[in-house]
């Protein structure tokens, strides 16, 4: 077992300003210094590989060592990590081999973290197991891949879906919560000096329109960009008619990928948790029949909500399954459809707490005079700790912040999920600024 020495932030300031920022960010100093610091980590990472190497040494294994380098996904700037931008998701691979094959080699085949396992599988001799879903990277009969795969879904108590497919030329991005916006509240990246300078920045109305559009209260329903031309992914090609067939073979591929993995994503996450528990395991859980095409099904709910066509959103409010009711009554929400009030009330009552806060939500987007607080409150008690935290992310979406809330914050901040405590205490604190201006 190696134990490095030393600790975060040893020596990490570039030694240099001579480099450009993204033009997606703000150029100034506090966003430069950051950018210092995160170009600078290299020096720590060098200390860092020394040190294992002169143990490996030191133990008599280096020259029996197959090592990889690789990375996470960098420090978490606004646009980077935890989003499937290249600068979140592109990540280094560097691989050492004993003998020293390959040595100083550079491959540009497209590769997937999941490649790791049965590569280092393989080199070991090591049988590969017929379910993995990775490929050996160094297997004499290796086929380069045409696309990979990212997904993003609930990072802390941030809830999001997006998913991507990149080819070498092209990429691929759906946002299945497109109506709501990039910069949703999230402690972790909210707390840190960049995040808090841009958004003051935005207030105060000095970002360009490309900077701003992190900020928007929605984004793209799909981004396509030519990572060749366009290698920061700033201009989004998915409405422009020359790109319309690659924009659908891009998206057709998506779709079979999230089919052929039985991507989970678009099921409301307390539900899922239910699910889990009833069939052993998440996975178990998808492989049951009528969950086998699911993804299909819900993605024609959405697009028909993303289309406005509120008679079939109706029509699946009535469905048997839980997720299709969720994304029925969510997308009523998002529309505003007065038409739905009716079937949106009636779904207060669902047996799937899912469903019932997607319909206070929905109800209250649709007339503002409807009070979600009692309903959302109610859901805070569920023994599905998920819950609560869905409950109060919607309570957060309302907008409302009163003495009511407020209580209700305290209550959360004593639940026995870190994030559900987490939007807790950003409601306590909103809801006592609101409460003391009201009572000046």
């Amino acid at each position: 077992q190696i134990q490095l020495k030393g600790g975060k932030n040893r020596n990490r300031k570039a030694a240099t300003n001579n480099f450009d920022l993204p033009p997606y960010y703000y150029d100034d100093e506090v966003m430069r210094e950051d950018w210092k610091d995160y170009l600078g980590s290299w020096q720590d990472t060098d200390q860092d590989v020394a040190q294992i190497v002169a143990d490996l040494k030191s133990a008599g294994v280096y020259e029996n060592t197959l090592i990889f380098f690789l990375t996470d996904h960098g420090i978490s700037h606004l646009r980077g990590k935890q989003f499937l931008y290249d600068e979140g998701i592109k990540v280094p691979l560097i691989v050492r081999f004993p003998d020293g094959f390959s040595n100083g080699t550079t491959r540009e085949d497209l590769v997937m973290q999941i490649d790791l396992l049965p590569s280092s599988l393989a080199y070991a001799g090591i049988p590969i197991p017929e379910n993995i879903q990775g490929k050996n990277i160094f297997a004499n009969d290796y086929q380069e891949r045409d696309f990979i795969y990212a997904a993003r879904d609930r990072c802390d108590e941030t809830t999001e879906i997006i998913r991507t497919v990149r080819t070498k030329k092209f990429k691929y991005i759906r946002n299945f919560l497109n109506y709501r916006p990039h910069a949703q509240r999230n402690q972790y990246k909210d707390g840190k000096e960049i995040s808090r300078h841009m958004k003051q920045l935005y207030q105060e109305g000095k970002l360009n329109e490309l900077q701003s559009s992190f900020y928007q209260s929605s984004r793209p329903v799909e981004e396509l960009y030519d990572l060749e031309k366009d290698p920061f992914e700033i201009n989004n090609l998915a409405g422009q008619p020359a790109h319309q067939q690659q924009l659908k073979e891009m998206r057709s591929t998506l779709y079979a990928w999230m089919d052929q993995i039985n991507d989970p994503g678009l099921i409301p996450e307390p539900w899922l948790e239910e699910l889990g528990k009833k069939y052993g395991n998440k996975y178990q859980a998808m492989q049951q029949p009528e969950y086998q095409n699911i993804n299909r099904q819900l993605i024609e709910i959405i697009e028909a909500g993303e289309k406005g066509q509120v008679a079939y959103l109706l029509k699946k409010a009535e469905s048997p399954l839980p997720s299709e009711r969720y994304w029925a009554v969510t997308w009523l929400g998002v529309n505003k459809s007065k038409k739905a009030i009716q079937e949106v009330k009636r779904l207060l009552a669902d047996q799937n707490p899912s469903v019932r806060i997607a319909a206070n939500l929905a109800l209250y987007k649709i007339n503002p005079e409807f009070d979600p607080v009692e309903g959302l409150e109610r859901e805070l008690d569920n023994e599905n700790l998920i819950v609560g935290m869905y409950a109060l992310n919607a309570l957060e979406q309302t907008g409302i912040r009163n003495r009511r809330v407020h209580e209700i914050a305290k209550k959360g901040m004593e639940n026995d999920y870190e994030f559900t405590k987490r939007f807790a205490k950003f409601l306590a604190a909103e809801s006592e600024k609101e409460v003391a201006v009201k009572n000046r």
